[in-house]
């Protein structure tokens, strides 16, 4: 099975079900230039599945304690320092509710970035180590469905509501 199609079928299990991006911004392929991981399980999915195709900086993604809500502002600096570069953020959707306000960045300054949320209704790292740690249950780390596509409608950008594997690609390619 190609990367491409274990990332897709991954997305959906994992529960990725929004993609937004800033108006005007183009995309012709899944991870094309620059990858801004978010903190938790997202960052190992992008280490695991972003195939490094050239030398340099293209997968950024933090390390070590308080890295929630990276992925949009490190997008942001990514497209400030590489305009002409297409920029991918994979967000959860506990850590990007850290930094969604940045979108209003993005969009002021025309910023071409797409976000992905991971919308798995929850803080699932935090749900498995308190279980795993603590014997909890790991109820008090989950929540509704927020529907990210509206939010990100909300900052000004264009939101797609994603929930099948084979709407991705043309998600993508329409952000």
């Amino acid at each position: 099975m190609h990367t491409g199609d274990l990332l897709t079928e991954l997305l959906i299990q994992c529960g990725m079900t929004h993609v937004f991006g800033v108006p005007g911004a183009q995309t012709s392929a899944l991870f094309d230039d620059i990858v801004c991981c978010d903190a938790s399980y997202v960052t190992g999915w992008g280490m695991l599945f972003y195939q490094v195709g050239r030398a340099g900086k293209v997968i950024l993604a933090p390390r070590g304690s308080a890295g929630l809500g990276f992925g949009i502002p490190a997008a942001i600096g990514a497209a400030c320092a590489r305009p002409r570069a297409r920029i991918i953020a994979l967000c959860g959707d506990h850590g990007v509710s850290y930094s969604l306000s940045e979108l209003t960045t993005a969009v002021y300054y025309g910023l071409n970035i797409k976000v992905i949320v991971f919308n798995n209704q929850g803080s699932r790292w935090i749900d498995h180590y308190h279980r795993l740690t603590f014997q909890g249950t790991g109820e008090p780390f989950r929540w509704g469905n927020t529907d990210f596509s509206k939010v990100g409608q909300g900052f000004g950008c264009l939101g797609i509501r994603v929930e099948q594997p084979r709407d991705i690609a043309p998600a993508l390619r329409q952000a």
